[in-house]
This record gives C-alpha cells, structure tokens and sequence, in this order.
C-alpha cells in the first residue's frame, strides 16, 4: 500500500473488491457475535470473485458518487491475533493481512485479501456466521453462495504465471517492443499572431453584411489546434504472454508522472469548424470523425491516471494497444509510467515501470503549418 494507491481507492465505489468501515472492528474484548463482523467480512471478500486484491479500508466514511471522507481509528488490530482468530476457524489458512497505515495525518486500518483457492468456509458455528456455508461479497453486499457457483470455483482457470507477461513500449512504424526509455521528439512552436493568418476582407456589395467571414476566436483556436497536433506523439503498449496457457482479461491501471509540465491524452482534439462548414456541411470543412480508443485517460492534479484493456492473450502472443496513448510538452521531461497488470486468473497484480523521455525541437509556426492541419488529416 502507498498514497498513491490508497488516495485512488478514495475515488472508487463498494464492490467485490472494495469496502469502507469509518469505525475499528470491535474485536478486543468483544463478544462472539461482535467478532463474528470481522470473520464474516474476511470469509466473503476471501470468496468472491474479482480481479485484483480486495481492501477494506478501516476508518473511511464512504461518499457515494465522491471522494470517501477518511475520519480513523483510534486504535489497531494486531495482524498476528487476526491471523490464529480466522485460520483456527476455517477448512484451510486464509491469507490476508492487517495493516496500519496512515493518509492526511490519521491513522487508518487495511484489511488487504488477495486472490486466492476457494471456497473458504467454517468448520463450526461462530457468532452469527454458520459452519460450512460460503459467504460471498456480491457488489456492495455479502450473501451466500448457491451450490451452482460452489461448483464453478472448482473449474476456475489455472492461475497464470505473473512472470510470463511482460508489458513495454511498442513502436508503431517499426512494430520493434522497446524495454529501455522510450524517446520521443515533439515539435513546440510559437504561435501566430491571429491577425497574420486571417485573410484581408472583402468590400461589402450593396452595404450588405459578409456572410461567411469568419472571426477571430476560430483563428484562435485553428493556431491553438495546430500547436497541440505538432506537440503530442503517439504512444503504444506491447504486451506479451510467454506462458503456456491464456492469460484472461488482462487490463493494466498505472499513472504517469514527470519532472516538469507534461500533456496526456487518450484521443486527440477536434478541428475548428469554420461557419462555411456549418452551412454547407462539407466534408472538406468538417471535423473527422473521432477514431475509436482503448486507452482512457483521466487528468488528476500532478499525474494522469491510464486504463487500457488487452483482453484474452494467448500462449506466446503479444498484443498492442489498438489505439495510441497521446503526449507531449512544452519543454524537454521525463516520465514514468507506473502501473500494474491486473487479470481474472492472475494470483495478484503484476507491477509495471516504464520510462518516457521528451526531448523537444522549437521553432516558429508557420503559415504552412496551419494550412496542414486546417486542410489534412493528422496521421
């Protein structure tokens, strides 16, 4: 656990990974039925079924459709006690770990439960949870399983090596993987002045106004538009399995962060349309049509978050991203890409590091620049 981590857990919904307790389990001193909350806890996030490690954050007060308020606790659980309080009780050992931890100078629990063999259930009745019954956590509640899904944890996929998948760079003119920085050469350039590009105007026939004459904010924006599509590069993701079986739904979550100002995105921005365009809805004039993307990108204060999906990858395939990733800057930086492989049969995410270096080349607009983007497509 880090804050980055944990400050990113604040953003998300309850679900069969996630659960917030803005109070400590009663545990010390506590009767069997208090008890019983915590074992019961731990037995359905144990059994569900997800894609990554399970938290349950001790001392969050939960803000549905925001930032979950952290209040803490006023006191830990030892991990060990935890640990001989659950395993004394169930068929097998449940691995799971108490942490504490501190964000924004409070002191918070974390209960993390990676993947793991299920079911877990009771040998004998305790508290409130019954004796060889599976509970299951099922989106933000806890129910018990039927015997139809019992049956399918048996018939789960063999867990995928996480050594096996590896994720870099990808160059997509020389389709080459790239294990070491990646380099990339924005051009940044010092924009026009409007009125250099707008065209001289035409005398009025008959003192009626110019109908199609357009005004200075779109040759604004067209200056601003070139400047952007000169600035980011395309970026692209490799990922390949070396295993012997099907690594399923691989997704991989990261942030980047650099040393100076840096530009992300996941699609890029769209064309100023001139007036003419709208009433003549030529397709000379108008805005291309945005290309699809698997890649998301979500602007955050001092990082941009990533998503992106590989989906299935076969044994000895190597799959890129169908859509690129978009960055640039104003000035020369590095960056870094921190992340993890995430997959429903992956034991526990796989951490990823990739390096990005900017090193840009300045010089003036020009008139033909802005011709180029005013009148092509940017490839």
């Amino acid at each position: 656990m880090n804050a980055q981590l944990f400050d990113r857990l604040l953003h998300e919904a309850e679900g069969t990974a996630l659960d917030f307790k803005s109070q400590q389990y009663p545990f010390v001193r506590a009767n069997r039925q208090q008890k019983s909350e915590i074992l019961k806890d731990i037995l359905a996030f144990t059994n569900s079924w997800r894609r990554v490690t399970a938290y349950i954050l001790i001392g969050v007060e939960e803000v549905r459709g925001g930032r979950s308020k952290v209040v803490g606790v006023e006191h830990h659980l030892d991990d060990a006690d935890l640990h001989q309080f659950v395993n004394q009780k169930t068929q097998k050992p449940v691995d799971f770990q108490y942490l504490a931890f501190e964000f924004e100078s409070k002191p918070v629990g974390i209960l993390a439960i990676p993947i793991q063999k299920r079911p877990v259930y009771l040998l004998n009745d305790f508290g409130r949870v019954k004796a060889n019954t599976v509970y299951l956590r099922d989106s933000s509640s806890t129910r018990i399983a039927s015997p139809d899904e019992i049956a399918g944890f048996g018939a789960e996929s063999s867990i995928t090596s996480p050594s096996a998948l590896e994720l870099e760079w990808g160059d997509e003119v020389t389709r080459d993987r790239i294990s070491t920085i990646r380099v990339i050469n924005p051009v940044v350039l010092d924009p026009l002045e409007p009125e250099s590009i707008m065209p001289a105007p035409e005398p009025r026939k008959f003192g009626f106004p110019r109908a199609f004459e357009e005004p200075r904010s779109y040759y604004e924006d067209l200056i601003e538009y070139t400047r952007t599509m000169l600035m980011v590069r395309p970026l692209f993701f490799s990922l390949r399995n070396s295993n012997a079986t099907t690594a399923r739904q691989i997704r991989f979550e990261g942030e980047i962060i650099a040393d100076g100002l840096i530009e992300v995105r996941d699609k890029l921005p769209e064309r100023p349309r001139t007036r003419l365009a709208f009433a003549s809805d030529s397709s000379y004039f108008a805005t291309p049509r945005p290309r699809p993307t698997n890649i998301q990108v979500q602007s955050l204060p001092d990082r941009f978050r990533v998503w992106t999906e590989f989906g299935d990858v076969r044994p000895n395939e190597e799959v890129w991203t169908t859509s690129p990733l978009w960055a640039g800057s104003p000035q020369s930086v590095l960056a870094r890409l921190e992340g993890e492989l995430i997959g429903d049969d992956l034991p526990s995410p796989i951490s990823c590091s990739l390096q990005l270096r900017i090193d840009n080349q300045h010089r003036m607009m020009t008139q033909a620049d802005v011709d180029k983007f005013m009148y092509g497509d940017f490839d």
